[in-house]
């Protein structure tokens, strides 16, 4: 599936049937967003699987496919499936590198 908008430098996990993508740039700069969409509707949307083809589908489906979440507390956080649960390690804030972690609370859709 397409983004949402164009992305590089953003680390992803899947927890669950759920992929989260973190952070990263955007074309306007670093960003803390986080997208997170359905494997299963991932697959089923696109036309080629393996992979489904790079996970491509049409632009009328792609607002369905990934949304937004709560930000991520800090800039280029990596993340990582734990007990079920997301976790952002570190990160960038300021300028400076931090060794906060944090998880995801998918019912309040923050980070604790």
């Amino acid at each position: 599936s397409s983004l949402t908008h164009p992305l590089t430098e953003a680390t992803i996990s899947l927890c669950g049937e759920r992929l989260y993508m973190l952070g990263g740039r955007s074309q306007t700069g670093r960003t803390r967003s986080v997208l997170s969409c359905s494997v299963p509707e991932l697959l089923q949307s696109s036309q080629t699987h393996p992979l489904a083809g790079k996970l491509r589908t049409s632009p009328a489906n792609q607002s369905t496919i990934w949304r937004r979440i709560a930000d991520a507390p800090l800039y280029f956080s990596s993340c990582a499936t734990l007990c079920g649960k997301l976790v952002a390690v570190g990160g960038e804030e300021a300028g400076k590198n931090t060794g906060d972690i944090t998880v995801y609370n998918e019912t309040t859709d923050s980070w604790e």
